[in-house]
């Protein structure tokens, strides 16, 4: 019987397959043959970054003025137009910085400039602001924020205004020519510890003291008077110098050392010494 199943089996094969152990075989058919393709890995998507804008540059940063009278421009520079002037102790909001015009306070340089939407929309010294430790707290300004804010399509262009001068500038010069009394204005306007205010104070840097805003309290042409008199040796001279000069000047001590004739300081006296010795 097992002869038989044999034969049978060999010439079966090609068809169905089979073993000497009555144990079928399987054949598998090059048509039922199938290749797993290997799952893709999917790309990641680059999460864009946003462009900042004027509004979204940054976190709002509130920071105290320095200084007074603090100039908004309408650039990074003290040449482009004055669009708003921020009183001392004014909270400003800054929303970016930027490079500009170097500016000097007290001895210290920088070229950062604060770009603000509040109290004001434009451009303040960084210098002049206190915003802490850092030079620049807030992040660089976009290339494409405007330096002010357009007008309306619909609206025909503003006409820019004039160019005036600067009132400390204006000041300053008549100072110099000697207007004592711009002097003491120009010491009254500018802000505290500027070359503005020194040179109003010093009545245009004539004087090695500062006189505090009180130039144009004392006549000076009547000082060298009194001065070119004393030296000529009238001490009563020497006395009223003494008396009529601003103190701690250089006129007071000419007249209180009666000419730099005495050892010491006679305050006033230098008649009664010299007639007295």
């Amino acid at each position: 019987m097992r002869r038989w199943l044999a034969v049978a089996c060999v010439l079966l094969l090609g068809a169905f397959g089979c073993t000497a152990g009555d144990e079928p075989v399987t054949t598998i058919r090059p048509s039922e043959t199938r290749m797993v393709e290997p799952t893709p890995t999917p790309t990641p998507t680059p999460t864009p970054t946003p462009t900042p804008t004027a509004e979204s540059v940054g976190p709002e940063f509130y920071s105290h003025l320095a200084r007074s009278l603090l100039s908004v421009r309408a650039g990074p520079s003290s040449q482009t137009p004055r669009v708003a002037s921020v009183p001392v102790g004014t909270r400003v909001r800054v929303i970016c910085t930027v490079q500009g015009e170097t500016v000097t306070r007290n001895g210290g340089t920088s070229a950062v400039w604060d770009r603000i939407d509040e109290p004001a929309v434009g451009y303040v010294a960084d210098i002049y602001v206190d915003t802490g430790d850092e030079p620049a707290p807030q992040p660089p300004c976009p290339d494409d924020i405007p330096l002010v804010p357009t007008p309306e399509a619909s609206d025909p262009p503003a006409r820019p205004a004039p160019p005036s001068p600067d009132p400390l500038d204006q000041l300053r010069a008549e100072c110099e020519a000697g207007d004592y009394a711009a002097c003491d204005q120009l010491y009254s306007d500018s802000p505290v510890g500027s070359d503005y205010e020194y040179f109003g104070s010093t009545c245009g840097e004539r004087f090695d003291f500062e006189l505090w805003g009180s130039c144009a309290d004392y006549d000076f042409s009547r000082l060298d008077q009194l001065w070119a008199e004393c030296e000529a040796g009238i001490y009563a001279a020497c006395d009223q110098l003494y008396s009529d000069s601003p103190v701690g000047s250089d006129y007071e001590y000419f007249g209180s050392t009666c000419g730099y004739t005495a050892d010491r300081e006679l305050a006033g006296t230098c008649e009664d010494y010299y007639v007295g010795h």
